[in-house]
């Protein structure tokens, strides 16, 4: 992961990633999207999952309910999330 981040020439340090503000869930509450990423693995491992559309839209929506999941941990209101869905697009 630093190697990814360090040569495109984002330099994070520790002491900034320490002020992140991450929640601090329980292992129950982080249940839902444990299951769900084990299922986006699962369909992925599939041999023919770049050739397959609707394993690939399956994934697209596993990954919407992540997203969801998310923003509701961080309280985001629609303009917030707004926000953060178009530069993603970019």
């Amino acid at each position: 992961l630093y190697k990814s981040i360090y040569s495109t020439g984002l330099h994070i340090k520790l002491n900034e990633i320490k002020e992140l503000p991450i929640p601090d869930i329980s292992f129950e509450e982080q249940k839902p999207i444990i299951y769900i990423v084990d299922q986006i693995l699962e369909i992925t491992e599939n041999m023919d999952f770049i050739e397959r559309d609707d394993l690939q839209k399956q994934v697209k929506t596993l990954e919407r309910k992540i997203d969801d999941m998310v923003y509701e941990l961080y309280w985001l209101n629609f303009n917030e999330i707004k926000i953060i869905e178009e530069s993603v697009k970019k």
